[in-house]
């Protein structure tokens, strides 16, 4: 495995390989759950979770990946992937903003 997550099957069947084991879809959905209902992140915007709480920085070459990765919190590569995206598309949701 690649990721820390890799979805097996389709549809209602499918279950997740997660670095602790086979996840159940009851247990693979738990975290997004918990983002639609959790208090906790009232007011905020913008985070990572990972097992039903906002996701910590990644540890370089630890044994789990798990954790925010830094490119993944880069808003110079956030930018970049803007730009690409409006370009490829066509559609840029700020261009009238700015």
């Amino acid at each position: 495995m690649t990721t820390p997550q890799h979805k097996i099957g389709s549809g209602f069947g499918a279950f997740s390989v997660h670095p602790g084991g086979i996840l159940t879809p009851l247990q693979g959905a738990a975290t997004q759950t918990w983002c639609a209902t959790s208090p906790q992140l009232d007011g905020m915007g913008g985070v990572y979770s990972e097992d039903c709480d906002i996701a910590e920085p990644a540890v370089e070459n630890a044994a789990l990946r798990a954790g925010v990765r830094d490119y993944a919190v880069d808003p110079e590569q956030a930018a970049r992937l803007w730009a690409l995206s409006a370009q490829l598309t066509g559609v840029d949701a700020f261009a009238a903003a700015a």
